[in-house]
Order: structure tokens, then sequence, then C-alpha cells
């Protein structure tokens, strides 16, 4: 952590302190300090007297692939924009599995946000269907859809961007994801 950040994170501290302990403000207010873990532990780290003043925690845990998928899907279903050939339970060409795996990476990432980012999907996914909708004239404007192949473009272009990664992944596992999604073929405009 550079000095710079120290420097904030004991003015922030001794701040939230100096204001929660006066008598006035007692028993008088509720203070919610929200954050990522790693960076609300340092917050809390750098005044020894802070962790006291906030007994209770809630922590919120990472979902699950499948309702990263669920609010992906239902983000969409608003603009009535459909998945055609793809669900977490289709199992040709292990499909689910690639969608799951896909979510699985992107929560892996530090400051993966859970449902913004999925938001930040659909919303990139949004813009791409009503473009290619009006760029071809042969589309049905009222049943728009999704391909496998688009979404994992989207997942895939998430993943890299976000972890810095060219196909061939830093870990194994992404190693092993994208050789997976290069086999079923992506689209060449995202």
């Amino acid at each position: 952590m550079s000095k710079d950040n120290d420097s904030f994170h004991d003015k922030s501290s001794r701040e939230i302190v100096d204001i929660i302990t006066k008598s006035h403000y007692i028993h008088n207010m509720v203070v919610i300090l929200a954050g990522f873990g790693g960076d609300m532990d340092e917050l809390m780290k750098s005044n020894e007297g802070l962790r006291s003043r906030f007994p209770t925690q809630v922590l919120f845990l990472y979902i699950s692939p499948i309702h990263y998928f669920e609010h992906l899907k239902a983000t969409l279903e608003k603009l009535k924009i459909t998945f055609i050939d793809c669900d977490l339970t289709y199992t040709e060409n292990n499909k689910g599995r690639t969608i799951s795996d896909s979510f699985m990476q992107l929560s892996y990432i530090k400051g993966w946000a859970n449902g913004r980012n999925v938001e930040t999907i659909a919303n990139n996914i949004i813009g791409y269907i009503f473009m290619k909708a009006s760029d071809d004239e042969t589309i049905d404007k009222v049943n728009l859809h999704v391909s496998f192949q688009e979404l994992m473009g989207f997942l895939v272009q998430m993943l890299r961007e976000r972890n810095h990664v060219r196909a061939g992944g830093a870990s194994p596992e992404l190693g092993d994801l994208t050789r997976r999604i290069a086999s079923i073929g992506l689209p060449k405009r995202l």
C-alpha cells in the first residue's frame, strides 16, 4: 500500500472514530461502512479502536454461477432478449459447464462486484444486439436473441479485460476454459 493510501486510511479512521465517540452522537446514529473485504480490513487495521466500534458485520458472499446466469437472463428479458441455445443445465458440448466456469473465473477476479458486473455484461450484450438488429434487415426485431457463442464472446471479453489475460490464460483453469471456448468458436464481431 502506498504512503498516500496509508495517510488516507489514517485520516478517514481518525475522523470516523472522532465523530462516533462524540457524546452528541452516541446511541443517536447508525454508521454503515461498506466495501470489498480486503479494503475494509485495511481500513479497520488503520486504527486500533475502529474495529471494536463496529461490533456487527454483515458479509455478502459471492453468488453462484447459476445465479449470475439467471440475473443476466432476467436483465435481458426485460428488453425481450432471450438466449436461443444456452442454459446452465444444457449439457451438449458442455455449454452449461463452460458458461458456469466462465462466471466462476470472473468471480475470482479482485474487484468482481456480483450483480453490478453481470449488469455490465448485460448492457454490452444489449448494445451489441440492438446494433446487430439495426444493421441486419433480416433479423426479427420482435424476437431478439443471444447465441451461446455471442454470450461466450462477452464473458471472455470481460475475463480478458479484468484479468489482463490473453488466450491460454495465467491459471490452468483459465487455460482449460480458454481452450474449450476456442474449440467452440467465437463470433468475429463483438
